[in-house]
């Protein structure tokens, strides 16, 4: 019987702590101002079109962003350009683990493609 009510007050410990974890919510807007900042810094950049960000647990990080890169680079500097914006994100905010870059030139842009912000 002992066990059994030491079992419930740990399961109810348990489910209230795990409802404040930020699964599934969006990174702060803080982080995602300093990823957007971070992929920014590198120089190949042009834009951020889009940085989407999601907790996929308490401390793991997924971002989706999609980033305008310089018209002339080669097949090898951009896969350069994006491992070098993969380690800034990382560095920017340590609890980014996934990242998943969309890349696309300038021209491939339009102007009426605005730079959203992240809503949620």
């Amino acid at each position: 019987m002992v066990i059994g009510v030491v079992l419930a007050i740990v399961a109810f410990v348990l489910a209230k702590i795990s409802r404040g974890l930020p699964l599934g919510e969006a990174a702060t807007p803080k982080s995602v101002e300093a990823m957007r900042e971070a992929v920014m810094s590198h120089p190949n950049v042009k834009g951020v079109i889009d940085l989407l960000t999601i907790h996929m647990a308490p401390k793991q990080i997924l971002v989706n962003a999609h980033v305008n890169l310089d018209d002339k680079l080669t097949a090898a500097e951009i896969v350069q350009t994006v491992a070098e914006i993969e380690q800034k994100l990382k560095q920017a905010e340590p609890k980014v683990d996934m990242i998943f870059l969309e890349a696309a030139s300038v021209t491939d842009s339009t102007p009426a493609e605005a730079n959203p912000k992240h809503t949620g």
